[in-house]
């Protein structure tokens, strides 16, 4: 008798598009994955979802359902070590894999927390890009395509303390949505927000985490 393979669920990292909408966030992903999983990672605004189906199909389903909310979201197909070597390989797998012969590409590196991807977020986005760009070429023997500012697939590391999570984001999976009306209060929130993130840039310009923390996936 042969013992069926268990399904693992698909995951997703996703961001809020802002942070006072981080609750609205939450509810609507929760609507729309039932009865899948949303779990806070200790980061402002950034959450793992975890549902049944396909990585990708997951992600257009939450941009289809959630678009006015949501700032990213990542089809996951990797989780690693946030060390430079293990990065670097899972995003140039998934890139030679995932990447049409005619579509252009960039690869994005986001860093939370304490890990160990040192060297400056252009710098490894330069050195692991080529490195993909390079794996593409060699597998298909012409030259890819390559856009920084508007790429038909992008591949995306989001790091979150010691734990990365490598995969995908899809141009076609963003429609445009609706705005939604704001409240007085998140008006004022907004502004309070936006205050604070200008006090941050004029005392610390390279700041890159958005706290020491852990990611536990454990965590609700």
């Amino acid at each position: 008798m042969r013992v069926a393979e268990v399904q693992k669920p698909s995951k997703l990292v996703v961001t809020s598009r802002a942070p006072f909408t981080a609750r609205k966030t939450r509810a609507a992903l929760r609507r729309a994955v039932f009865p899948g999983r949303i779990t806070r990672t200790g980061f402002r605004s950034v959450f793992v979802v975890e549902a049944e189906g396909e990585p990708l199909e997951l992600a257009r389903k939450v941009y289809e359902e959630c678009g006015q909310l949501i700032g990213r979201a990542t089809a996951v197909l990797a989780e690693v070590e946030s060390q430079p070597e293990p990065v670097k390989e899972a995003a140039v797998e998934i890139g030679t894999e995932r990447i049409g012969p005619k579509e252009s590409f960039c690869f994005r590196l986001f860093k939370r927390g304490v890990h160990s991807l040192q060297e400056d977020t252009p710098k490894i986005e330069y050195e692991i890009g080529g490195a993909i760009n390079a794996a593409l070429e060699l597998k298909t023997g012409q030259k890819p395509l390559v856009s920084l500012s508007d790429p038909v697939i992008t591949i995306n590391a989001e790091v979150l303390g010691p734990i990365t999570f490598v995969g995908v984001f899809r141009k076609e999976w963003q429609i445009a949505a609706p705005g939604e009306e704001l409240t007085s209060k998140e008006l004022q929130a907004k502004a309070t927000d936006l205050q604070s993130k200008e006090a941050t840039v004029r005392l610390a310009p390279s700041l890159e985490s958005e706290k020491p923390a852990l990611f536990n996936p454990a965590g609700e």
